[in-house]
């Protein structure tokens, strides 16, 4: 029986250069690019045909050589090719790659609002309910119209919603809060103009501001807010 193959195990090697055409691979990468990389990223942009620890020895030859730039920054070298040995592009080739780049600004702008657009969306979908949630939600709902239709049973069967004592109860509560209020209301008011008889309108009108109370309208705590008036006005008269 024929063995199995094993892709996983059984992968294509990389062909590594070594000497002469490692380093004439590398410098040629290095004119091409005409940007600053560490080593490490020389050997993986070069899909790895020189090994990592070849391409930090061939770049350091390199610069000693005077044929790429060294910059060393803490305990990493970067390495960029010499700018007197590249290519100067001529005007058609700067017009050319200006072009490119507003071309890839205006797709990167689409790009970005369809990102914010795609956003939103996914948001809103985050924010919807689950299958399972939904089911709750329905249930407690089911369970909340159950209970209201049970008490709406009595007055669909002509049960008085409430009786005539209560009724009669809630009108004397309702007329000894008014007679409270509208007594309250006398006091203050009759407060308040003795303690801004010396104001202007004005000024009445910015007191109250500042202490929170309209000056036309009765207060719960007035007695609290008539010390504040006359702890203002006539401080002597509370000491």
């Amino acid at each position: 029986m024929p063995a199995v193959r094993n892709k996983d195990v059984e992968k294509e090697k990389v062909l590594q250069l070594k000497g002469k055409e490692a380093e004439e691979r590398i410098l040629k990468y290095m004119k091409e690019a005409n940007r600053p990389y560490g080593a490490a990223d020389v050997s993986a942009n070069i899909k790895g045909v020189v090994s990592k620890p070849a391409t930090q020895k061939i770049l350091a030859l390199l610069a000693e050589r005077g044929l790429i730039t060294q910059k060393t920054y803490g305990k990493t070298s970067y390495y960029v090719a010499n700018q007197s040995d590249c290519d100067e592009l001529s005007s058609e080739q700067f017009d050319a790659l200006e072009g490119q780049i507003k071309a890839l600004e205006e797709e990167v702008k689409d790009l970005t609002a369809k990102q914010k657009q795609l956003n939103s969306e996914l948001k809103e979908v985050r924010s919807t309910p689950k299958d399972a949630e939904l089911d709750a939600s329905n249930l407690k709902m089911e369970s909340q119209i159950e209970g209201l239709e049970k008490a709406l049973e009595p007055l669909r069967a002509g049960a008085v919603p409430i009786s005539e004592a209560e009724v009669l109860k809630l009108e004397q509560d309702w007329m000894k809060w008014k007679i409270e209020w509208v007594s309250r209301k006398k006091v203050f008011k009759a407060a308040w103009g003795t303690a801004t008889e010396s104001l202007d309108s004005n000024e009445g009108i910015e007191l109250a501001d500042q202490l929170g109370q309209s000056r036309m309208l009765p207060s719960p705590s007035w007695p609290d807010m008539l010390y504040q008036v006359l702890s203002k006005i006539v401080p002597s008269t509370l000491s």
